[in-house]
């Protein structure tokens, strides 16, 4: 019985933790989306799974956006930086072989 209990509670504390930390979210549900197709095609619908949250997050926000041009261009270099990572993450076996 105390193991159960046990076994239990660290499933819950991983579930917890999973929950709580976005990168082990992203982590399993990259691992699940690979493995019933390629990565580049993985990447396309996580950009597009990024822009309907973003869009949703712009849509029912009442903030005004502040726009200044240094702003708008670090924001975009941090999106360029973002991207090239990612698909250097999803097609990073193909360099690695």
């Amino acid at each position: 019985m105390l193991s159960e209990a046990v076994h239990e509670n660290n499933v819950l504390v991983a579930a917890r933790d999973l929950l709580h930390d976005p990168a082990g979210v992203w982590g399993l549900f990259q691992k699940l989306a690979t493995n019933h197709m390629p990565p580049r095609n993985v990447y396309f619908f996580a950009t597009a799974g990024a822009l309907c949250v973003v869009c949703s997050m712009l849509a029912t926000s009442s903030f005004p956006l502040s726009v200044t041009s240094k702003g708008i261009l670090f924001a975009l270099f941090t999106g360029a930086c973002n991207s090239v990572g990612g698909l250097l993450l999803y097609g990073g076996d193909r360099f690695v072989k």
